[in-house]
């Protein structure tokens, strides 16, 4: 963090600028705002000389950073610290201690190789620091802990040290205290914090990024402001990244200048050689042409312009050092010598030294020519005064070289020459695009702004020539770019980008070829390539959506990637029709089937029309519920980040990535079958081919019981059956308006005496208050006949409906007689108890009625062998007996569900008396009345069934029937006050006599279970749920099949999800059972119950440890090996108790007594709550032990799993660790065994084992 920005804001550039964007940034403000440029601007020359100033101390890196520390002081041209402090540190200010201002910088060695250097890179990864503790807030102690003062140094952080600088001269200088290390204050070891032990910082992770620019050079630093290890009571320091470049294989680098070295073989130094001497940083091949004739000398370098590394206008050059290998060994001959000698020139007469008077011959060896060429070198690069310099020829990559005479420094480790060349005269050329510019303002006579405007004119109008000049675009088009998508695209963010619109294709998209994909681009780079914004006069600097179409270009030329994004393309719908949607088939799925048909990685057919053929529709359907799609979503995947070196995190990472794509893979697969499943069940070619089956099948039957049917009449029947039937649909249509209003009218009506409930549950205890408890006139009532009349007058008003109650208080306003309003009231208490006052005397005499009836008719009747139609229910208006029998038992089964017990017997015995038959009449007519709604829904025949139910069976025949016996409730849910009143079915059992006897009429038979009635069966099924006693409910369901029948009542399944799955401790806080029920499951509490993971509760999670012990013995002769045996215990309650307790008893014994108030060694008490399959226990301790006095507690992290022999019957330990009260975490291992099995308290009777589904 810097102290004042002045010097940043004038050059328009952030405190954290690179040295590259400082000095671009300056140039451009010392362009702009040259005195010479601004002619009639008086403040333009104190501007300047402001930039420059600017200038000077950020260009430095040690001003720089004392600019960053301590801003600028009264002189302009100083920064540093304040005179005081410079001058009290002079003087060594030993009074107080030292006050950093600042941290000190940290400098990273940032290895990087010289291909990131060439093009640039993002570099991310993880880092670890010093920060301030923040437990002691980077005091070092504990809370409330007061430091004790240095008595070394007195608290000042500084000694006196006793130094001897010369002879008779010593000198006292200021040193750290080595007690207190400079700090002045020491802290007791009691006393420090336990995080950091009194070092007041913590180490800590942070991720961090920066971008290596291309151009960058090998020792440039990249500061990250406030990204150093953190020192209490001051600023944070810099992280210093200083690059240090790799050696590379072929380049060597200088600069901004590469050189690399080629060897050529003789032949090629003499005549010329055109070829390719490398490949470059970027990929690219460098190709290298020698003219014929140009000889090339041993160790001669070549210049190539602008080949080198990337400057911030244009690159720097490539020099080719090149090596001539001579050849080896004898290889001329004798006669091809005097051939070489004529080609080869002359040598100069001149330079031949003379043979003197004495001269020796001298041998040489192979082996030594070498050493002796090294030597000869040597000696002749100290003598010659041109030892420093090297002849080096400047040529281009393309044009034919052209020989031009410089010379280069070399470094040279020699001695220096003792004497200079001679001075050799040039002619000096201006030259230049500076020059060419100035001289075409003098010319024309425009000053500098004229002529750039005339030369942005001239520029666009060759783009537009450009542009119009262009071949045919292959359909791609010119797409408009919108002023947003240029200046929000982001190259570092590009999985936010719209790929195809940044290269102007989104009139195509995944239609796109690769020819148009890569013309698009080319067009664009035309467009927006840097050089062509800085002669448009825009901003050269500003490269994000070039490099974003570079991006585009990665990724749609890679079919692989390609394929990626198209697959989550946002422009990509993946709405799906409901089974509901209304509206032409053909019109509503056939461009769903189209759009995801490119998905396949197969051919598949298309949807066709109405007039498709049987065969190619079932083909299409058979194709697509085979789908293969190639749709994949490693788009969405998170990127590991680059340069961390914590694998753990990588394989986290890409686990976690393969996990999401598999989920949202099959999230995918579901959305398409349900598609086809949606137009399989609308389809009407489907539904003609089901009528036409259906019809050959009728006619099969009619053709062997002999019957003949005209086609004509037949159509005729058709016609008029489809006229009745839409008819009755449109009937019932105005019926179901009508019942939906008078529902509507009657639910405002109970709202409206719902809200009145209290005003007159008070109107009525006050008329009775008022009419003296109805007591004889003249008498006072006792307190306790008022005390009888009131609780009478509560269990009244509680058990009547809002709308009894509001009519009885009406009826006791309208009376004025007391003896009529105390008969209103006893009749009101009768009706109450209409249903309690049955006893078993009512049932046998309701039995033997029923009976003696059946038997008195003689015989079954007539009725009861008649065929109901297929087609159509009993009708409403007829006057058939057998009809009025069925809608009579009808009423009865609505009674008895909504717990109208007595109503229900009365219409029973109505319904028999018409019909002995009556409850198979019944189960054919709820049949057919299932059919019927279902042909509704689907528009279809009772033979399109296109959803599985139990319910509903494929007879012999080859029709749907509706079995009876396997659904026990027909109607949904009735409201939770008048469903099954438990109330009323607790007072009838309790009004029964307990000490009869249920005696059978016939001794010899067996009078099984099965023969109570279902609503008793019920109720026992209802207790046991209220017990918890699963066991028993399960046992009690295998007694028989009509039992097993009744355990699929889907009150029960309900019963049992409202009492054990219960928030927050079996589900999530945010979940609620009811909803859940009719979310995911559509009412079935029974599936519900089997596939929510849940915590047992109706028993005891018990696992076994064993290991050997040695024990001792007073013999030493003598070594005993005991094996010992640990229970561990874990019961949950459902309040969110749990107890866990390990033992040496036995289950047998131990089981039994493990409940809330047992206290014994080893006994923990804690909370659970499970999410998803996972088991959270925390806060294990001792149960008689406050939690805020305990050191320490207990967690566990368990895992439920299920078994063959039950569900949910097992759990794996996964996590034992103790946590004490400043949350350092303490690992316990656990001895390996099996994992906790459930042990049923029913299990510790003699119980057989069953399945359990529960």
């Amino acid at each position: 963090m810097v102290v004042e920005t002045e010097f940043y804001d004038l050059l328009g550039v952030s405190s954290t600028a690179t040295q590259s964007e400082i000095r671009k940034a300056y140039r451009k403000q010392a362009i702009s705002c040259h005195p010479d440029k601004n002619p009639d601007d008086p403040n333009a020359s104190d501007k300047f000389q402001k930039i420059s100033a600017a200038y000077e101390v950020l260009s430095d890196e040690v001003t720089r950073e004392s600019y960053d520390a301590f801003g600028r002081t009264d002189s302009a041209s100083s920064a540093g610290p304040p005179m005081d402090d410079f001058m009290s540190s002079f003087f060594f200010d030993l009074n107080r201690p030292p006050q950093p201002s600042k941290a000190r910088d940290q400098v990273v060695d940032f290895d990087v190789s010289l291909n990131d250097l060439y093009l640039g890179k993002s570099v991310h990864f993880a880092i670890e620091k010093d920060i301030t503790c923040k437990l002691c807030s980077g005091s070092g102690g504990k809370k409330g802990a007061k430091p004790q003062s240095c008595g070394r140094c007195s608290g000042s952080g500084n000694v006196l040290l006793s130094r001897q600088l010369g002879p008779g001269l010593i000198a006292q200088m200021p040193s750290p205290c080595p007690d207190c290390h400079g700090e002045g204050v020491k802290i007791r070891d009691k006393s420090r914090c336990r995080k950091c032990e009194g070092s007041k910082t913590t180490k800590a992770k942070k991720k961090i990024s920066f971008d290596i620019k291309k151009g960058m050079v090998d020792g440039q630093k990249i500061r990250l402001q406030g990204e150093g290890d953190e020192v209490p009571g001051a600023k944070p320091g810099s992280l210093i990244f200083k690059l240090r470049a790799k050696k590379h294989d072929t380049f060597r680098v200088s600069g901004y200048d590469l050189a690399i070295t080629i060897k050529l073989t003789l032949f090629e130094a003499l005549a010329g050689f055109d070829k390719v001497i490398c490949n470059h940083l970027d990929g690219r091949s460098v190709k290298l042409s020698v003219p014929q004739g140009r000889v090339i000398q041993p160790a001669e370098t070549l210049c190539l312009r602008d080949q080198g590394m990337p400057l911030s206008r244009g690159y720097g050059d490539l020099y080719v050092q090149c090596n001539v290998e001579m050849p080896s060994g004898y290889w001329m001959k004798m006669q091809d010598r005097t051939s070489l000698g004529k080609l080869l020139p002359k040598p100069d007469q001149k330079s031949e030294i003379k043979e003197s008077e004495n001269s020796q011959t001298a041998n040489y060896e192979t082996s030594s020519m070498s050493n002796i060429i090294f030597c000869i070198m040597n000696i002749h690069s100290s003598v010659s005064p041109s030892s420093s310099l090297r002849k080096t020829t400047r040529m281009s990559a393309t044009q034919p070289i052209t020989p031009i005479s410089i010379s280069l420094p070399v470094a040279s480790t020699s001695a220096a020459p003792t004497t200079l060349s001679k001075p050799v005269q040039r002619k000096l050329v201006p030259v230049g695009g500076a020059y060419a510019a100035h001289a075409r303002r003098q010319a024309s006579g425009k000053t500098f702004d004229e002529d750039d405007a005339a030369v942005k004119a001239e520029n666009e109008r060759l783009a537009e020539e450009e542009r119009k000049n262009q071949p045919e675009d292959d359909g791609v088009g010119e797409e408009p770019e919108s002023k947003e998508l240029l200046q929000t695209s982001d190259p570092k963010n590009y999985k936010a980008l719209d790929m195809y619109a940044i290269l102007g294709l989104s009139n195509l998209r995944y239609k796109a070829t690769q020819d148009q994909i890569r013309l698009a681009h080319k067009k664009k780079i035309l467009r927006h390539h840097p050089d062509k914004k800085a002669g448009r006069g825009g901003d050269a600097n500003d490269d994000r959506f070039f490099k974003c179409v570079a991006r585009a270009l990665e990724i749609l030329d890679n079919p692989e990637r390609r394929k990626q994004f198209d697959s989550i393309d946002e422009t990509y719908s993946d709405k799906i029709p409901d089974a509901k949607t209304k509206g032409d088939f053909f019109e509503v799925y056939g461009p769903v089937f189209d759009r995801e048909s490119r998905f396949s990685e197969t051919p598949v057919p298309s949807l066709g029309g109405a007039d498709a053929p049987r065969d190619q529709v079932e083909e299409f359907y058979n194709a697509w519920y085979n789908f293969v799609s190639w749709r994949s979503f490693e788009w969405y995947d998170k990127e590991i980040n680059e340069g961390s070196e914590n694998r753990d995190d990588k394989r986290y990472t890409e686990k976690k990535n393969k996990s999401d794509r598999a989920q949202r893979k099959k999230e995918d697969n579901a959305r398409v079958r349900t598609l086809v499943d949606n137009a399989l069940a609308a389809d009407p070619r489907m539904k003609k081919f089901r009528q036409d089956d259906k019809a050959a099948r009728e006619a099969k039957k009619n053709k062997a019981k002999g019957i003949t049917t005209d086609p004509k009449k037949a159509k005729e029947d058709e016609a008029i059956k489809a006229a009745q039937e839409a008819a009755a649909k449109e009937e019932q249509v105005k019926k179901d308006a009508a019942s939906k209003a008078n529902k509507a009218t009657d639910k405002k009506a109970k709202e409206a005496a719902r809200k009145n409930l209290s005003k007159s549950k008070k109107a009525i205890k006050q008329i009775v208050t008022d009419n003296n408890y109805f007591q004889p006139p003249g008498s006072t009532p006792s307190a306790n006949d008022i005390e009888l009349q009131l609780n009478e007058l509560d269990l009244i008003a509680n058990g009547l409906e809002p709308e009894e109650t509001a009519e009885l208080k009406k009826s006791l306003d309208g009376t004025p007689d007391v003896a009529a309003k105390r008969e209103a009231i006893v009749s009101s208490a009768k009706k109450l108890l209409d249903v309690a006052s049955m006893s078993n005397d009512d049932l046998d005499k309701f039995r033997t009625e029923w009976k003696s009836e059946l038997s008195s008719k003689g015989g079954p009747s007539k009725s009861s062998h008649n065929d109901i139609s297929t087609h159509q229910p009993p009708a409403q208006d007829t006057h058939d007996p057998s009809d009025h029998a069925v809608r009579i038992y009808e009423q009865a089964v609505e009674a008895e569900q909504v717990g109208q017990l007595g109503d229900s017997i009365d219409l029973y015995r109505r319904a028999f008396k018409l019909d002995d038959a009556v409850d198979k009449r019944y189960a054919r007519y709820v049949s057919h009345k299932v059919a019927r709604e279902r042909e509704e829904a689907n528009d279809n025949d009772d033979g399109a069934i296109t959803h599985e139910r139990d319910d509903i069976e494929l007879n012999k025949d080859g029709n749907y029937v509706y079995n009876f016996a396997k659904t026990i409730q027909t109607e949904p849910d009735a409201p939770k006050q008048s469903s099954y009143r438990l109330d009323a079915i607790d007072k009838l059992i309790e009004s029964l006599d307990n000490t009869l006897t249920l005696a059978a009429e016939n001794e010899d038979e067996q009078c099984p279970i099965s023969a109570l009635p279902d609503e008793i069966i019920l109720h026992i099924y209802r207790n046991l749920v209220q017990r918890t006693d699963l066991q028993t409910l399960v046992r009690f369901s295998h007694t028989s099949k009509k039992l097993l029948l009744l355990s699929n009542d889907n009150i029960i399944w309900k019963d049992l999800a409202r009492t054990h799955l219960v928030a927050p401790h079996q589900l999530k806080p945010s979940v609620r059972v009811d909803e859940l029920a009719l979310v995911k499951y559509s009412g079935n509490w029974r599936k519900l119950w089997i596939d929510t993971p849940r915590v047992r509760l109706d028993g005891v999670y018990i696992s076994i440890c064993r290991y050997l012990r040695h024990g001792e013995s007073e013999s030493a002769w003598t070594t005993f090996t005991q094996l010992v045996t640990f229970y561990r215990y874990l019961r949950f309650f459902p309040d969110g108790l749990v107890i866990s307790w390990l033992s040496t008893d036995v289950p047998t014994s131990s089981v039994p007594a493990l409940n809330e108030n047992l206290r014994c060694k080893g006994l923990l008490h804690g909370r659970w709550k499970l999410r998803n399959d996972s088991i959270l226990i925390d806060d294990l301790k001792d149960p008689d032990r406050d939690i805020r006095r305990v050191s320490y507690v207990f967690r566990m992290k368990a895992k439920l799993k299920s078994s063959v022999h039950g569900k949910h019957n097992k759990i794996e330990l996964l996590e034992y660790v103790s946590v004490n009260r400043e949350e350092e975490v303490v690992d316990i291992p656990l001895k390996a065994g099996r994992n906790l099995t459930i042990l049923s308290l029913s299990h510790l009777t003699s119980a057989p084992k069953t399945l359990l589904l529960f």
